[in-house]
């Protein structure tokens, strides 16, 4: 199953210059639990930001670069892999589900457009407010529907709401 998570906020915008332009702990927490002993797919941009390849997940990078990662630290990790084609996706997706594992698409903004209409579940946090971000997550109202939602407020006072969609 192909599954994204991802933080909007109410223009759907997700980042600048690849940070999260809020600081909200409770879904970074809640990003943990859903991602970990999962496969987590992302863009090399979104693996950069992070800097390091996540604790108790396989991280998947896609990257046009072939010569990436320059780390040979990274390229010898057992939780770490990268992938340069669309065939080579197609592979990894195909051999996730025959083994009935799940990949959670956790950013870039590219790599969601790339992927929403292939997505079997959304899991979005809307973040109250409009920031100033430079990447948004792609329309998805009319792929998806509804069938969870909890409203939250953060220990920073910060607004959020975590809906789950699947696939229509």
């Amino acid at each position: 199953m192909i599954k994204m998570i991802a933080a909007h906020d109410t223009n759907k915008g997700i980042g600048i210059d690849n940070k999260l332009p809020w600081h909200l702990p409770e879904d970074l927490a809640h990003f943990k639990r859903e991602t970990e002993g999962k496969y987590v797919l992302m863009g090399r941009k979104t693996f950069e930001s992070i800097g390091r390849p996540l604790p108790n997940r396989h991280s998947v990078v896609l990257t046009r670069d072939t010569e990436w990662p320059y780390n040979s630290d990274l390229a010898s990790n057992d939780n770490f892999d990268t992938l340069n084609t669309r065939v080579e996706l197609l592979e990894f997706l195909n051999y996730a589900e025959q083994r009935g594992e799940d990949v959670i698409v956790i950013g870039g903004s590219e790599i969601y457009q790339m992927l929403i209409k292939s997505a079997d579940e959304l899991i979005i946090t809307v973040v109250e407010g409009d920031y100033k971000v430079d990447s948004y997550f792609p329309d998805y109202e009319q792929l998806f529907e509804e069938y969870e939602r909890s409203q939250h407020t953060s220990k920073t006072g910060l607004g959020y709401t975590i809906i789950r969609m699947r696939a229509v």
